[in-house]
């Protein structure tokens, strides 16, 4: 937190330090940042590892059809909370 203080950021302004703050900053964020960065690539295989390879034989015209149905089904429940709104408002 100190690379962050106002002195070190009033300090790096001058010139030929602002190399070294870069320097420290980064070097400060690194292990952090590589952290995430395995944390990310190890979420992504993950991911693929626990896929349901059941879903990936459906086609695309199933999966459009499946989310048009989902949507359809929102969309009236919506409807019917609107009409109740609007009769509650009379």
């Amino acid at each position: 937190m100190d690379m962050l203080s106002p002195d070190a950021i009033w300090s790096a302004a001058s010139p030929g330090t602002a190399v070294d703050f870069f320097s420290g900053f980064w070097s400060e964020i690194a292990v952090w940042t590589v952290l995430a960065i395995a944390l990310f690539i190890g979420g992504g295989i993950g991911l693929y590892i626990g896929r349901n390879p059941k879903q990936d034989k459906r086609s695309n015209e199933q999966r459009i059809a499946e989310l048009e149905n989902g949507l359809a089904a929102v969309s009236s429940r919506l409807d019917e909370i609107e009409h109740k709104h609007n009769e509650n408002e009379r």
